[in-house]
């Protein structure tokens, strides 16, 4: 299919989902791309769904996922609670649509497979929303990774740390059933999503990790506005995790370089919180390489009172020091329209989105990786 604009029609995207990302993020992009057509809007919730519908001048509100591709969208965003990822995407790549879905791409690494499998048989497209990779100080990261400024990298720190950002307490968000888990599933798939990306390892040969389940209330998070009724359901996934995994092996494209592979593996140490006992909120991701490392300390997300630190992301190399530094994004809808303007210009060529498909894959991987090796290490 093409991207839409000025050489074709406006890409007719349906949404599933009436959540606060859509309300907030992508309902106010899509409205202001003159290359998309929003069709209609799903989501069980119907009285929710109506009032973005309204808010937003969408066309139709649909009963059922089957009435939404009944119109026939080019394109669909699913953002919808996470454990429904799998089943409605693939219905969606069924139905002829490319396929736009919030991350995690799955709650479980069997369901991220069939995802994958599900566009090699209908020969449609698949995008997971990182949105983090958009962010200009990652894409400096990635770029410098690619110029071979560290060389192999050999070890990724990260971290993303809340002190009050426990979203929707009550809600899917905190329901292991739904949600597939907390903090690491949350924010930590991001971190973990560029750990797989920049190293180039897919593979997990072995895991530790500790999670840490709620102490008590007072770290809802303030900015994402619980709905209107109290929250009714549990609570039942972790506020935080601390995870330590090495990878192996090389990205699928590069399999035929097994040389030296026990030289190839990757450590990754990776920490995520909602509510950790940090003085404001931070994101970090450092890499170290054969004669490089960068640091990168900056703030993913839409936390907007949070402190930012002096500087974002400092690349150094053995022979030369300080080569670069480089800003961060001020404005937080910036890297989602980024990201949606990549997905909409891969369309035409389905092959552009895959390896980022298949980094998802992993990262599912990983992360389910750490919550099995979390069964021996649980604080209470």
């Amino acid at each position: 299919m093409s991207g839409g604009g000025a050489d074709g029609p406006p890409v007719r995207v349906g949404l599933i989902g009436a959540g606060r990302i859509v309300e907030r993020v992508h309902l106010p992009l899509l409205r202001r791309m003159r290359d998309v057509s929003p069709v209609g809007l799903f989501d069980p919730a119907r009285e929710r769904a109506e009032a973005l519908a309204s808010k937003f001048g969408l066309p139709r509100v649909c009963r059922t996922l089957g009435e939404l591709l009944e119109l026939g969208p080019a394109a669909v965003l699913v953002a919808s609670p996470n454990h429904l990822h799998a089943a409605q995407s693939i219905a969606a790549l069924e139905a002829g649509a490319d396929v736009l879905c919030e991350k995690p791409l799955a709650t479980s690494a069997a369901d991220a497979e069939l995802m994958l499998e599900a566009t090699r048989r209908t020969g449609r497209s698949l995008m997971v929303a990182f949105t983090n990779r958009f962010r200009p100080e990652v894409v400096a990261l990635r770029r410098a990774v690619g110029e071979g400024r560290l060389g192999r990298v050999g070890a990724v720190r990260c971290g993303w740390l809340r002190r009050q950002g426990v979203p929707g307490v009550g809600t899917w968000f905190t329901s292991r059933e739904s949600a597939g888990g907390g903090a690491l599933t949350d924010i930590g798939s991001h971190l973990v999503d560029l750990a797989v990306w920049l190293s180039g390892r897919r593979e997990v040969s072995e895991a530790c990790c500790l999670l840490e389940r709620p102490s008590g209330g007072g770290a809802q998070a303030s900015w994402y506005s619980p709905a209107e009724r109290p929250a009714a359901g549990v609570s039942d996934v972790e506020v935080g995790a601390s995870g330590f995994a090495v990878l192996g092996g090389p990205a699928a494209e590069a399999r035929e370089q097994r040389e030296a592979q026990e030289s190839r593996h990757v450590s990754l140490f990776v920490e995520a919180s909602w509510a950790g006992a940090v003085p404001y909120d931070r994101t970090y991701l450092h890499l170290y390489g054969e004669h490089g490392s960068a640091r990168l300390e900056t703030l993913f997300g839409l936390s907007p009172s949070a402190e930012r630190p002096e500087y974002v992301l400092r690349v150094w190399e053995q022979r030369r020091g300080l080569l670069s530094e480089t800003s961060d994004v001020r404005d937080a809808l910036a890297p989602y329209r980024a990201q949606w303007r990549f997905f909409l210009d891969s369309l035409p060529d389905p092959d552009r989105l895959r390896p980022m498909l298949q980094d998802a894959v992993a990262t599912v991987r990983v992360v389910e990786a750490l919550y099995l090796a979390a069964r021996r290490f649980t604080r209470a």
